[in-house]
């Protein structure tokens, strides 16, 4: 089961990534929303930091409020739609266009775990793309 979630987290991570690529080309590179590391001390931080976001971000969103929204509307679309659009808002810090494009992020992230019932792909897919943005600006 662990080497499942491995290859649905790398799927969903190339999807994601196919995606952006296609945003990119479409609307032009975006400003740049997160430094990048510089020197080993700081990509060992930014990679404890996108671990850390990927976990602590999946538990709270597709973990928790997805299943709080299905309970309110005991409608499981709706509930994935919610936690998305509520990620999204938590990322307009970083600007609308790249907000707009984690509400995707979220609904794919939520859909998977909704399909999976499992966190542990999204967390997977989640924590490489945090590490992968920040060390191979992917």
């Amino acid at each position: 089961m662990f080497l499942l979630d491995i290859l649905l987290g790398g799927g969903l991570w190339v999807l994601w990534i196919g995606i952006s690529r296609i945003e990119n080309s479409l609307l032009g590179h975006g400003p740049d929303a997160i430094p990048y590391p510089i020197g080993l001390l700081e990509s060992i931080l930014a990679v404890g930091v996108a671990i850390s976001a990927g976990i602590c971000e999946e538990i709270v969103f597709r973990g928790y409020l997805q299943r709080q929204f299905r309970a309110l509307t005991g409608n499981a679309a709706t509930a994935v739609l919610l936690q998305a659009a509520v990620f999204g808002m938590a990322h307009v810090y970083q600007g609308v266009r790249l907000a707009s494009m984690v509400v995707l992020y979220g609904t794919l992230f939520g859909v998977l775990a909704l399909w999976r019932r499992s966190l542990r792909p999204g967390i997977i897919a989640h924590a490489w793309s945090d590490i992968a943005a920040r060390l191979l600006h992917a």
